[in-house]
């Protein structure tokens, strides 16, 4: 099979997260309840179905709304920021070594498409922090790749990118529910790590 294109999300495979920290913080910022059964955060670092943070990875509400409904639920004085860096928080950041991969990958030729979820503070806060717009050729939400169905069209980056060429995609994806649409639905080939796509190159 021919290998062309590659597509990394930004949260499963190529980023550190600090749970523990963000936890930490929004614990501080609206205690352990209002954590849990508004936010949807439990103190694992486990999210909630239905919760304001499950609206918000899948990009259902925007920033304003995420952050103007914790601040009603948290202790008095906390300001947005606070929210935010937070937040940011459990996106702890791209190790260097993958970001040197990243570079090598690209100098090979490849296409390179990044997968994140459809929310402000992944979008501005945390991309803005790493060079990655001269890495990849262009991003995609994931919420947009959980909606593919194969009675729907979805018309969004993920669409032209089966157009251009579906065989040549390998998909990298550590959560089984995506790499399962992806193969199933779409047709990518996927990996479940950075390491697994070294070994077919």
């Amino acid at each position: 099979m021919k290998i062309d294109t590659l597509i990394f999300d930004l949260g499963g495979v190529l980023m550190q997260h600090n749970i523990q920290g963000s936890v930490d913080a929004f614990l501080t910022l609206m205690g352990e309840e209002a954590m849990q059964t508004i936010l949807g955060l439990r103190t694992d670092g486990e999210g909630q179905t239905g919760t304001l943070m499950e609206k918000y990875e899948k990009g259902d509400i925007t920033t304003k709304y995420f952050i103007d409904t914790i601040l009603k639920h948290s202790r008095p004085g906390t300001t947005p920021q606070e929210i935010r860096s937070a937040w940011i928080t459990m996106h702890a950041g791209i190790p260097q070594q993958r970001i040197d991969y990243l570079k090598q990958l690209k100098q090979n030729g490849f296409r390179m498409y990044l997968l994140s979820n459809n929310n402000e503070l992944h979008w501005r806060d945390v991309l803005s922090t790493y060079p990655l717009a001269e890495i990849f050729d262009g991003m995609f939400a994931s919420h947009e790749l959980h909606c593919c169905k194969p009675d729907k069209k979805i018309f969004c980056e993920v669409t032209k990118i089966i157009k251009s060429d579906p065989q040549a995609t390998i998909f990298i994806d550590d959560l089984e529910a995506n790499r399962r649409i992806a193969e199933q639905t779409i047709g990518w080939r996927t990996c479940a790590s950075i390491e697994e796509l070294k070994g077919l190159l």
